[in-house]
């Protein structure tokens, strides 16, 4: 399974982004009249065109192919099908509409929808709750029966044994559209909501039903009156799936946040904002703020207000990740200098606080701790190991059975993402006897959008080794151990004697799919559901520590890793 291996451990970067395609539309050639606010019945009939636009998108043979432009397609119908009057007439311009596309040959004898008991299964009952006529709604029926199956021209599959990775294909961003006209925040809410219809494995457990999120959206996407509200709200919409792999990054958003970034980098330790590690030793030194200092306002606002402020707008699998994306923004400033209140030995005291300008606005060094930051294979005590997965390179595979060889204890630590592939798989063999199968995926059934299947039980090829193993292994874990992090701790974790400690981690495993939206958008969703063998779920909820230990601000304040102190104390005393 190493090319499937390889596409789940991979977070993808914006070279795909690159191969997408850029039109230009002024902002102003709306040919689409709203008035505002938009009544019951215009918004109903906004989400019956969301849904028979998505679903014919990812059902009928002629758009799955590819022959005709499905935005253009709907941003032409929309004038003529917003003009309607009626429902009837709503649905006899949609059954036209599809009409005009051809024929849709029946199915032949592969067509069995029977399966095993799947993961997630499609949502069919809207065919009847839509309060579509019955000539659409019969349409509608039949084309489901008759649907394309495997891959299409918006979607790709990846597959390897009863594995399929589903990949967004041939979206267009619509670069030049800093604000799109309404009918392309409609097209933008369209295809994001259908993507996650069809193509998001964790839909069952949203906090929302669904189609709820789309009736609530329609209004909002419509009344946007620039393009800071409008990519406002779609943030707001990308969020409301609570997926840690859901950033969303766009020109805008970046302008919005500012081009200046602290002189430090922080962590929430015990609730509060902790500056961890000094990034501009010039500038921190004139702003008079050190390691250790907590801050409590900026520019006149808690910390506890931007906490609650920020949170509609950031997609994050649970509490703990949550705060770990919000520090990604609060580091940012559109202005040089900002008013700080800082806590320093229980006493609060204001600063003017000087930023760097930075092109990227985040050089940012990860890791907390020297040893986190810096080490990559090293000894931590008296025959106690230590690895670094965030810094571990296939090079550094000798240095590796040699040190595994020869300590009683050995601590991996998984708090930084790895810089490459191969790093987890390498340490998986070298700690792990033959492999029991750790973990099992739900995927998208290429044959039946919107079903996921379980798939069997896997170790994903991994051998193990028969040289000596260290009999305890602590594997330190916290809320930034993250999607092929949190994967390989599932990975590490079936070594004899091997135990996880620290705090849950995101709940975000999995590949990661890129998504593309008017205005130059880019976000991503987890594309396979990751379980233990028993079905147990690791999305949202975390992988969950066999040894809790939080960090403390004074164990900060002291420079101390209390992490790492508790790991060498386990594996001394047990």
């Amino acid at each position: 399974m190493t090319r499937l291996m390889a596409i789940i451990l991979v977070l993808l970067t914006f070279q795909a982004a690159a191969q997408q395609a850029g039109t230009t539309v002024a902002a102003d050639s709306s040919s689409v009249n709203l008035a505002l606010p938009l009544g019951k019945t215009k918004v109903d009939q906004l989400y019956l065109l969301g849904r028979v636009w998505g679903f014919l998108k990812y059902h009928h043979p002629t758009i799955t192919k590819g022959k005709y432009d499905w935005d253009k397609q709907l941003v032409g119908l929309m004038p003529a099908y917003l003009g309607t009057k009626g429902k009837q007439q709503a649905c006899d311009t949609l059954l036209a509409w599809i009409n005009s596309l051809g024929d849709v040959p029946a199915c032949d004898s592969g067509c069995d929808d029977r399966a095993l008991k799947a993961a997630l299964a499609p949502d069919t009952a809207w065919i009847r709750k839509a309060g579509m006529s019955k000539g659409l709604s019969n349409k509608i029926a039949a084309i489901r029966v008759n649907r394309t199956r495997g891959n299409q021209h918006y979607v790709r599959f990846m597959s390897e044994d009863d594995i399929h990775v589903a990949l967004f294909e041939h979206e267009n961003s619509y670069a030049s559209m800093t604000y799109p006209p309404v009918e392309y925040r409609l097209l933008a809410l369209f295809r994001y909501w259908n993507m996650i219809e069809y193509w998001y494995p964790y839909k069952y457990e949203l906090p929302v039903k669904w189609e709820k999120v789309l009736e609530t959206f329609i209004p909002r996407v419509v009344a946007a009156a620039d393009a800071g509200e409008y990519v406002a709200v779609m943030q707001a919409l990308i969020a409301s799936i609570h997926d840690s792999h859901a950033v969303v990054q766009s020109r805008v958003i970046s302008e919005n946040l500012g081009n200046y970034v602290m002189p430090c980098w922080i962590k929430f330790i015990e609730g509060k904002a902790v500056v961890i590690d000094i990034l501009n030793d010039t500038l921190a030194q004139r702003s008079k703020v050190q390691r250790g200092d907590i801050i409590e306002s900026i520019n006149g606002v808690t910390v506890a207000r931007l906490v609650k402020d920020k949170r509609p707008f950031i997609s994050a699998s649970n509490e703990a990740s949550y705060l770990n994306l919000l520090r990604y923004s609060l580091v940012r400033s559109r202005q040089e200098t900002n008013e700080w209140v800082i806590s320093r030995g229980g006493q609060s005291e204001k600063r003017t606080v000087q930023y760097a300008l930075s092109k990227t606005a985040r050089k940012i060094k990860p890791g907390t701790f020297a040893l986190e930051r810096d080490s990559t294979i090293c000894l931590v005590g008296d025959g106690i190991g230590y690895i670094n997965l965030g810094n571990f390179q296939r090079k550094d595979s000798i240095s590796l059975r040699k040190l595994v060889s020869s300590v009683k204890g050995l601590v991996i630590d998984n708090r930084q993402y790895p810089k490459g592939l191969s790093a987890g798989d390498i340490i998986g063999h070298s700690i792990l006897r033959e492999v029991p199968a750790f973990v099992k995926f739900s995927s998208a059934d290429p044959a039946m959008p919107g079903r996921f299947q379980y798939s069997r039980p896997t170790n994903m090829g991994a051998t193990g080794t028969n040289d000596p193993i260290p009999p305890k292994i602590v594997i330190l874990v916290n809320e930034e151990t993250q999607s092929s992090t949190e994967f390989q701790a599932m990975m590490f974790r079936r070594s004899p004697g091997a135990i996880l400690m620290g705090t849950s981690t995101a709940g975000a495993d999995g590949n990661v799919a890129l998504i593309v939206l008017p205005g130059n958008i880019y976000t991503y969703i987890s594309g396979l559901g990751v379980y233990y063998p028993d079905g147990k779920e690791t999305q949202r909820v975390g992988l969950q520590p066999d040894v809790m230990v939080k960090p403390t601000i004074r164990g900060l304040q002291e420079n101390r890793d209390e992490l790492l102190e508790a790991a060498i104390r386990w594996i001394k005393s047990n």
